[in-house]
């Protein structure tokens, strides 16, 4: 009989301390405040609320615990594996009055965490663990803002472009071996390191030689009061560039050699066959090619020139994204290497805007651009004689990486009035190999 009542007591021993160990209760129950057991109760309810890397770590306080012991990991971990020692963060001793907790941890980071409560007075045995994790930021306040690169190929050029920070600077590293996600790259494959300023946005870099490369770039504060950013980290390719031949155009006029247009006899009778009306102007239609020279409707021939008459209509934005009329009254020339342009542009009278002369290029990776060579208010009103021609440096730099010939794009840039072209004269250069 004794020893079913040692049975029965041992048990409800056991069932009473399995209850206590329980998280499913009220820890304030006064029964609950009244047990006492060999172990610290199982931390629960345990919440980790964080703004950027400070964390505040919360819980239910049993009345038995007098600390807490937390510990945070780099690296995941259940509880039924040791977390591995080498990823410990920090272990933080927090006594039970201090919950909730706050301190300041490792940035952008998720972070694993186990925490047990222990009452070293009492002697008791630590509690078993509440395991959880979190995810630390960075303050923007406190680095400078990474920069995220646009990058755009074309051929041996590669251009950089990203939003700008006012105070900040750029360093870009390039190297022909991949960089690792983490860690520092190898410094013997480092090839450049380019230091910006946000009036070198957009960069576009020297011509590289065709192959792969491998980039970072970070932002630096120059007032030196925030922090570097993280390195932003990428790939380009660079191929050869080859000027676009002229043969594999056939549908265009390419001019590919020096050149003169002249309005004189025996040039002055064929004008007037291709160009029909009392007005001697271009009918309506498609632009007409004389001499490699291309007329859009409504441009006149007035013996030793031409006239764009006003360019009356504009379109709302070209598909070169500029403002350009594309229906009537303009001039063009096509061209496949850079030269110098020559002509007498004059106006008609001084009212409003001039003459204004537009290179139109495709570029490999840029898409269709425009560019204005020659915007001019005060161009003379006289004929040749009262002034110097327009000449006009088509560069290398201008056309590069084009992968259909350029229009050199001649209009008036006001409504009314006229603008006079003269003979066009285009030297072309050899470009560098």
């Amino acid at each position: 009989m004794k020893s079913t009542i040692k049975h029965i007591g041992l048990f409800a021993l056991v069932s009473l301390t399995a209850l206590v160990s329980c998280h499913r209760f009220n820890p304030e129950d006064e029964m609950v405040k009244t047990i006492d057991v060999p172990r610290c109760l199982k931390p629960v309810t345990v919440k980790a609320d964080v703004l950027y890397n400070t964390v505040t770590i919360d819980l239910k306080v049993f009345p038995d615990a007098e600390k807490y012991v937390l510990e945070l990991y780099k690296s995941a971990f259940d509880e039924e594996t040791e977390p591995v020692s080498d990823d410990l963060i920090e272990k933080i001793v927090i006594a039970a009055k201090q919950i909730p907790y706050t301190f300041a941890t490792l940035e952008d980071l998720t972070i694993y965490y186990r925490i047990a409560a222990i009452n070293e007075t009492k002697g008791k045995e630590q509690s078993l663990w509440t395991l959880g994790r979190f995810k630390t930021n960075v303050d923007p306040t406190t680095i400078c803002l990474t920069p995220v690169p646009e990058v755009t190929e074309c051929f041996e050029q590669v251009r950089f472009n990203w939003a700008k920070a006012e105070t900040d600077k750029y360093l870009i590293e390039v190297y022909d071996k991949s960089i690792p996600s983490a860690g520092e790259p190898d410094p013997e494959h480092l090839l450049e390191t380019v230091e910006l300023t946000n009036d070198d946005i957009p960069f576009t870099t020297p011509k590289i030689a065709a192959g792969t490369y491998y980039y970072r770039v970070k932002a630096i504060d120059l007032a030196g009061e925030r922090r570097d950013s993280k390195w932003a980290r990428g790939s380009f390719k660079t191929e050869q560039f080859s000027w676009p031949d002229p043969a594999n155009f056939p549908e265009l006029q390419v001019i590919n050699e020096p050149f003169a247009d002249s309005y004189a006899e025996p040039a002055r009778s064929q004008i007037k066959e291709l160009f029909t009306g009392s007005s001697t102007s271009v009918p309506a239609g498609d632009p007409i090619c004389w001499n490699k020279i291309y007329y859009a409707p409504e441009i006149a021939y007035m013996n030793d020139r031409m006239s764009t008459r006003g360019v009356g209509k504009y379109t709302d934005e070209s598909e070169y994204g500029v403002v350009l009329p594309t229906e009537k009254r303009f001039i063009y020339f096509y061209i496949t290497q850079p030269g110098e342009f020559k002509s007498f542009l004059r106006k008609q009278d001084k009212a409003g805007a001039g003459v204004t002369v537009a290179l139109l290029t495709n570029k490999k990776g840029f898409g269709k651009r425009a560019i204005y060579v020659f915007d001019s208010t005060d161009r003379p009103t006289g004929g040749p004689s009262s002034g110097d021609p327009v000449i006009e440096n088509i560069t290398e730099e201008m056309l590069y990486g084009i992968v259909e010939p350029a229009q050199v794009f001649i209009f008036d840039s006001r409504k009314t009035g006229a603008v006079y072209v003269y003979p066009i004269s285009w030297t072309p250069w050899t470009p560098e190999e």
